[in-house]
């Protein structure tokens, strides 16, 4: 039986991709599950966890993840939080150097361009792509505007800015804060996949219709307008693998992009799997390094709508 390490098991996606692997159809796992905290509710769908260094002490978590995946012959690793992400592709070459887990991210290269909220408007802009205007310092201003951190990840830190006093306020507290133009239009994320060389498999179009905590709790498939131009344009420039999820908003008919993450969607990725993006079967082909034939995962399109409703768990210690 072959074994699958979910990483940051914890979080939204941990939960979400611990039941996907227990229940997909005809596959049988193992499923190891870390965290750098133990109370969550993922563990019900884990055969093992154990808890690990937070992935922003970078060497310490490492040198953790090598010997872990080592010593319990883990098969496949599935990072998922956005500073484990990041901190993976950094350190892609060593950890591949030192283990046969099979894994896959994006390259380092794609994070310092894309991973960064300034970096990214920048880029797509300069490959013709829509971008919110960023205001600069000193520059007449058309509140209220949005701001946000240069990295962070979900909606995070994110808020509205009314006035130049609040504005003020603001900068003395981070000057690196990220100003931009308040778009009015519907707000879409795009769940693509990319393969090994980065070249587009598959994606699905939805809108984000209400969110908690910056996970998605409501959302439906839209393709009102259709991004696969766009999508195809990216990866020309940038090399993606694996799952990433962009976010857009339709504004008088043209998209016009806000974040590119460079790993899975918070919350909403679910109706992307039921709308016919068999994730846990393709994550695995990826990772195999086998031939994907796209016609397999390809999203039906149907106007179907997710709802997220949150259980509980009760033990007796």
């Amino acid at each position: 039986m072959k074994k699958v390490l979910i990483g940051s098991c914890g979080g939204v996606t941990g939960l979400y991709l611990s039941k996907l692997f227990r229940t997909s159809i005809g596959i049988e796992w193992e499923l190891w599950g870390l965290d750098a905290e133990s109370a969550f509710a993922t563990e019900q769908h884990l055969d093992k966890f154990c808890e690990c260094p937070k992935s922003t002490n970078k060497d310490e978590f490492i040198t953790f993840l090598i010997d872990f995946v080592n010593s319990n012959g883990i098969n496949y690793y599935l990072p998922t939080h956005s500073l484990e992400t990041r901190t993976v592709s950094e350190y892609e070459n060593i950890i591949r150097a030192n283990s046969e887990t099979k894994f896959i991210v994006s390259p380092y290269e794609t994070y310092r361009a894309l991973d960064n909220k300034r970096n990214c408007t920048q880029s797509f802009k300069r490959i013709g792509l829509n971008v919110p205007k960023i205001y600069c310092d000193n520059e007449a201003i058309d509140f209220p505007v949005f701001a946000k951190p240069e990295i962070g990840s979900g909606s995070k830190g994110s808020f509205f800015i009314h006035s130049i006093d609040e504005l003020l306020y603001y900068r003395k507290k981070e000057p690196t804060l990220l100003v931009m133009e308040n778009l009015k239009g519907k707000e879409y994320t795009v769940d693509v996949v990319f393969d090994n060389e980065g070249a587009l498999i598959t994606y699905n179009q939805r809108i984000r219709l209400k969110q908690q905590s910056g996970a998605t709790i409501y959302t439906r498939n839209d393709f009102q307008i259709d991004v696969y131009d766009d999508l195809v344009n990216i990866s020309k420039y940038y090399i993606c693998k694996g799952v990433v999820n962009l976010q857009f908003f339709l504004v008088n008919g043209e998209a016009y992009y806000t974040d590119v993450n460079l790993r899975y969607a918070s919350g909403g990725l679910p109706l992307s799997v039921e709308s016919g993006i068999d994730l846990a079967k393709l994550l695995i082909e990826l990772m195999d390094g086998n031939h994907i034939d796209r016609s397999l995962y390809q999203s039906d399109r149907k106007n179907r709508i997710m709802y997220r409703f949150y259980d509980e768990r009760f033990d007796i210690l």
